[in-house]
């Protein structure tokens, strides 16, 4: 394994990145601009695509501007696109000019309704020439200082599970800032699966259960089969076996609120039957509906006060204790005075120079493209550097998933995460044991020079996928960028992916007889045929992506941040993404036990948070 990068050169490198680029979205609120010049009254309707699939919008003018913009039809990521749906048309119109800046999180959406109304507007005749010209930069005000007793930086499914609790146990003042424009981060854009035990749900669905126990022995096991482990590296037992014993009080608390996640799966075994871990979530909405909205909402009625396009950019920092955040929204600049600090800001697969250098180790590193929010840009790094903190934990949590920007929880990127599928390379060759643990496959997938496999199927309708879409509809968007064919023929399938016809064969022969013998998964399920001999036969280009970085602060047992030094740093906390190198080692424990370490871990450091102020 070649030598990983400083803890210094990574934070230089951080900002670097965090420069004058990072401050694009914040300079949204300009003067207006003079709008359009001779439309033709009326309404018009353009489209464009966005993430997933065209945008389109209703757009009405008068002889010189825009008077409404409508967006009729979306296929993006209802939380992200929505944000971008109630922000950007009113800013569009307000300032008359389509060089508003994108909605903070939500780019690509953005650029769908922005690119929609231009179309929309091409049909109105008229000049479009100041409605494309650059706003100047606003000024920001400066505004008085404020105090809390705790401010939480991030509001993923970690920072507001920190602010509910904080707020459950305690009448103090909590302050949640989100430098995006909606709630969520990495967990929203989850399956939404966490980790549960001890409660009604698991009696009443006859699943899987554990205790605290076992579910520290179970990371421990798989933390000592990691052959990327380096030696001198170990989980925190402790504060995995204080999530374990959190499990069933917090989702118990979740549980009397509504939260409605019915389907449960990916369970992993402590040796028996009926002994093991086991996570639920709302299969068809995903972590949006959880992270995104439900907790945003539980977040609220607990009484803590969220702001959004809220950017952290400083520490305050006195006498090595921190005593406060310096924050910048696209209107104002701002300093906030608290007792306790705790960050959730996330990992940094989003800045892919720094993801790329901290894992340069791993081959075709630059091939494994990023499913994370827009902002897990390691922002943390930077502003906690005077502190020196200490860091811990290598590498990333890798899923598979199709071309970009279709990930893995997208109808489209989904479906050869599961069901059956015969995985070969371009050569046509099985490499890989596809009934091993799906994590572990799609390491060996980003092992294979061209850094992408092909997962091969027949059928109707292949296991595996979720959603509205037909697998007819999923080809026909993946196909003009080369990332899956369908054919009645394996003949046609393999010219169609330039496969070596030869050696699929020979693969499909493999496939077969492995069914016959009764193998079972990874999981004990049967392992079944995944092509056959009738068509339609299908072929999806799969790449691994990453969706949750390791590295981060290291934590003392009561998730304070230590230093270099191994001492807790005064009021500051950390949770999340931005601490999973406590937990984890490149490979991941199982399904749902990232979210549960982020969410039950945030509701812990929130009551050390209380429990300090209480003491005084």
């Amino acid at each position: 394994m070649s030598e990983k990068i400083s803890r210094r050169t990574f934070i230089a490198g951080v900002g670097g990145m965090l420069g004058l680029a990072a401050l694009g979205p914040l300079a949204g609120c300009a003067p207006k601009a003079q709008g359009g010049e001779g439309f033709v009254p009326g309404t018009y309707t353009g489209s464009a695509p966005g993430m997933y699939g065209d945008i389109t919008v209703q757009v009405t003018v008068d002889e010189k501007a825009i008077t409404s913009i409508e967006v009729l039809d979306y296929h993006d990521t209802g939380l992200i696109v929505e944000t971008a749906i109630d922000d950007l048309p009113e800013r569009i119109i307000e300032n008359q000019s389509l060089a508003v800046d994108a909605t903070a999180g939500a780019t690509m959406s953005s650029e769908g309704i922005r690119n929609a109304v231009d179309n929309a507007l091409s049909e109105a005749g008229g000049s479009k020439k100041v409605l494309a010209s650059s706003l100047p930069e606003a000024e920001r005000e400066e505004l008085p200082d404020q105090e809390f007793d705790i401010v939480i930086v991030g509001a993923g499914g970690a920072g507001m599970a920190a602010a509910i609790q904080a707020r459950r146990i305690s009448d103090c003042s909590v302050l949640l800032l989100e430098k995006e424009a909606y709630c969520g981060g990495s967990t929203a854009l989850s399956g939404g699966q966490i980790t549960v035990a001890g409660t009604s749900k698991n009696k009443e669905e006859g699943v899987l259960d554990f205790n605290a126990d076992e579910y520290l022995e179970y990371f421990k096991k798989r933390a000592s089969e990691m052959d990327r482990r380096p030696d001198d590296m170990w989980i925190n037992e402790t504060l995995v076996h204080r999530i374990g014993e959190r499990v069933p009080e917090f989702y118990g608390y979740l549980m009397e609120e509504g939260i409605d996640q019915t389907y449960h799966e990916n369970t992993a075994y402590f040796g028996e039957p009926g002994r093991g871990i086991t996570g639920f979530k709302d299969k068809e909405k995903r972590g949006q509906e959880t992270y995104g909205k439900f907790f945003k909402g539980l977040v609220e009625k607990q009484g803590a006060e969220i702001r959004v396009n809220s950017r952290v950019t400083e520490l305050v920092i006195d006498d090595g204790a921190v005593t406060g955040v310096k924050v910048e929204t696209p209107e104002s600049v701002y300093t906030v005075h608290a007792k306790k600090v705790i960050l959730s800001t996330g990992g940094f697969a989003r800045n892919r120079e720094l993801f790329e250098k901290q894992n340069s180790y791993y081959k075709n590193i630059d091939k494994v493209w990023t499913y994370t929010a827009p902002g897990t840009t390691g922002d943390a790094f930077e502003f906690c550097e005077p502190l020196d903190p200490a860091y811990t934990g290598y590498g990333f949590i890798i899923m598979n998933g199709c071309v970009e920007p279709y990930g893995f929880e997208s109808p489209q990127g989904s479906f050869p995460s599961g069901g059956m599928y015969l995985w070969v390379n371009q050569q046509g060759e099985r490499f890989v044991d596809e009934g091993g643990y799906y994590y572990q496959k799609t390491f060996d997938v980003a092992e294979l020079e061209e850094g992408y496999c092909w997962a091969i199927c027949s059928g109707d309708e292949p296991e595996g996928f979720y959603g509205d879409m037909s697998m007819a509809d999923i080809v026909a968007d993946l196909e003009p960028l080369g990332g899956a064919f369908m054919a009645d023929t394996l003949e046609d399938l393999a010219e169609k992916a330039g496969l070596d016809l030869a050696n699929l064969k020979v693969s499909i022969e493999e496939d077969a007889e492995r069914a016959k013998s009764g193998a079972v998964d990874a999981f004990g399920y049967d392992i079944l045929q995944a092509v056959t001999d009738s068509g339609p036969y299908f072929a999806i280009k799969t790449y691994p992506s990453v969706i949750c970085t390791m590295y981060g602060f290291k934590l003392d047992d009561r998730f304070h941040v230590v230093n270099t030094s191994e001492e807790p740093i005064e009021n500051l906390f950390a949770v999340g993404e931005l601490t999973m190198g406590n937990y984890f080692f490149q490979e991941y424990v199982a399904t749902s036990s990232a979210v549960a370490c982020g969410v039950y871990g945030g509701s812990i450091a929130a009551e050390e948070a209380i429990s300090e102020l209480l003491e005084g």
